[in-house]
């Protein structure tokens, strides 16, 4: 049983990665900066609310060790 290939869009062997191969590397950077910056602003908006909750865990922590660890982890982002 052969595989359908009526779908696919045929191009000339000499068009195959004769610009495309010198952009890769480029589009492959953007993309990685791209993605970087999304995931900074990302945690930044939610570092103030992490901050917020661990906060919370500290006022209902029950052992020392548990208080100092929410607490102390307060104010530690830039």
């Amino acid at each position: 049983m052969g595989v359908p290939d009526d779908n696919v869009i045929r191009f000339p062997e000499g068009m195959r990665g004769s610009t495309a191969e010198f952009d890769r590397p480029q589009a492959l950077i953007k993309a990685r900066d791209r993605v970087t910056q999304g995931l900074r602003v990302a945690f930044s908006a939610l570092l103030p609310q992490i901050e917020q909750e661990l906060l919370a865990r500290g006022d209902v922590a029950t052992g020392r060790a548990q208080r100092e660890l929410f607490y102390g982890t307060c104010g530690t982002h830039p």
